[in-house]
């Protein structure tokens, strides 16, 4: 879950960083209060590049995560089969039946 909130987190990032530093390129008098604009330009590409490193790790952990959870939907479906392991509430308690308070 958190993979995927980094990566939609950075894609955010990513445009809005991005389309800063495109509006210091083409028109930076836009931009009130920026002393100098090359520090921005490179600052507004940097945070991109960061974010963009940030996204291709997310989607890294999602893909390699999305192996692991298909691993785990066959293990279910053994056990729903009863090849697998014993799930915990299928263990027997022990002996007799619990009717209303009492073991028979």
């Amino acid at each position: 879950m958190s993979a995927s909130c980094c990566a939609l987190y950075s894609a955010t990032g990513i445009v809005f960083t991005g389309w800063v530093g495109m509006m210091l390129v083409k028109q930076p008098f836009f931009i009130g209060g920026i002393e100098d604009v090359d520090v921005a330009k490179s600052s507004a590409f940097g945070a991109a590049g960061m974010f963009l490193f940030t996204f291709v790790v997310s989607i890294m952990f999602l893909v390699r995560n999305s192996g692991s959870q298909d691993a785990r939907q066959r293990g279910e479906a053994r056990r729903s089969r009863g090849d697998g392991p014993a799930e915990y509430g299928q263990i027997p308690s022990g002996e007799g039946r619990f009717v209303q308070g009492e073991f028979t």
